[in-house]
């Protein structure tokens, strides 16, 4: 399976990062396929960058890049994988990225190597390990696996971490790309508008409901695991066990997006199940008019940190509305608003981005202010999908 952008999107980008990042060589792996059990692999799900580039979605590739020459270099082969999953079409591979020169993987890796006899410095992305360790993730071995070869290859060999040119470019969406976008905002949306509670009993079901919306408006997959939750787990951010029986005295918290031909949306809502209380309906308003005000203040040249003070103090003033801080400080804020208000969406959800930048137009980011109090068992996210346009923001 590839993408469906044209084979010159990926061209213009392989020669932007060439440009920005004034590298001499830069090699980018694809992911491999990861065990689940047995002999047996979890969905294979591309590395993002290498897709970025090349529009490939098979694993164990390299790309090579250099001011010269672009290649790619397959991954190795054997009777068993070649009988049982079939050889890669080189043909779809060569059209799709727009890169003629495909070598196997002996082969290639004798030019790779020559290459860095003469070249010393690579451009590469760095290993995630210790990156990972604060979110308990273990990291995919193949960015180590692929530094490990280069350094096989020549022991001198330095390497520069390509990661923010990366960003840079991700960070700017073309034409093709906010379309994509835009579309998978689309079916997100009308999958939670359509969605009928009452034929429901549990969160499970909503998901399964929802995941079928989905995928018949053109979804292939979730673009992350979904988050529905209602009651007491409403008021964790990333509750994602569908164990909950709904209750027309709670609300529902769905943050749920949807991948579309590679490209993913990330939206919340949160419904009532029956009628809601006094109580529901201020806190749902008050988070409403955060998120209106929020999209309302997006223009170029704002920074997150600025979008993030911006928020704290509409939250800030909304809790002491709702009685429950007496004073906005930081710490009493983020009692009831522990994360950030946005992130940068695109072929990952949460897209790779060079924070420190300002909002630029072009730019497709999501807005999700919330209020979770957990002694009151309510928790309220309202979460759109926003193009930064010259003139200020667009709700996609």
């Amino acid at each position: 399976m590839t993408s469906k952008l044209p084979n010159n999107f990926y061209i213009k980008k392989r020669k932007e990062l060439l440009s920005k990042s004034k590298a001499d060589l830069i090699v980018i792996g694809a992911n491999g396929q990861i065990q689940m059990s047995l002999d047996q692999s979890y969905d294979f799900i591309q590395e993002s960058n290498f897709l970025y580039l090349t529009g490939i979605n098979d694993p164990g590739l390299i790309l090579v890049l250099s001011k010269t020459e672009t290649f790619l270099i397959l991954p190795e082969t054997n009777d068993y994988l070649e009988t049982f999953d079939g050889e890669l079409d080189l043909g779809n591979i060569k059209h799709k990225s727009g890169i003629t020169k495909v070598f196997k993987n002996d082969q290639g890796l004798i030019k790779l190597g020559n290459m860095l006899g003469s070249i010393k410095v690579v451009h590469t992305l760095f290993d995630e390990t210790d990156k990972l360790k604060t979110y308990a993730i273990t990291a995919l071995p193949f960015r180590a696996n692929l530094l490990k070869l280069l350094k096989e290859l020549n022991k001198k060999i330095k390497f520069i971490n390509i990661e923010k040119d990366l960003a840079r470019l991700r960070m700017i969406k073309s034409s093709e790309e906010i379309d994509l976008i835009k579309q998978a905002a689309k079916i997100t949306k009308s999958a939670i508008e359509d969605i009928k509670l009452t034929k429901l009993t549990n969160t499970k079901e909503v998901a399964l409901e929802l995941e079928r919306l989905m995928v018949e408006n053109g979804a292939s997959s979730w673009a992350f695991k979904p988050v529905i939750s209602t009651g007491q787990a409403s008021t964790v951010i990333h509750y994602v066990d569908l164990d909950q029986k709904l209750n027309k005295n709670n609300l529902l918290l769905v943050d749920v997006g949807c991948r579309y031909l590679d490209y993913c949306s990330d939206i919340s809502r949160t419904i009532s199940v029956g009628s809601p209380t006094k109580r529901q309906g201020l806190v749902m308003a008050a988070v409403k008019e955060v998120q209106d005000e929020l999209i309302g203040f997006l223009k170029p040249g704002i920074s997150f940190r600025e979008l993030e003070i911006k928020t704290e103090q509409l939250i800030g003033k909304k809790l002491i509305e709702l009685g429950l801080i007496k004073k906005a400080t930081n710490k009493s804020i983020r009692k009831y608003y522990p994360h950030a208000v946005t992130h940068h969406l695109g072929i990952d959800t949460h897209d790779l981005a060079d924070y420190s930048s300002p909002l630029e137009e072009n730019m497709v980011i999501t807005i999700e202010p919330g209020i979770y109090i957990e002694k009151e068992s309510i928790g309220v996210r309202f979460e759109d999908d926003v193009l930064i346009t010259a003139n200020g923001a667009k709700v996609l």
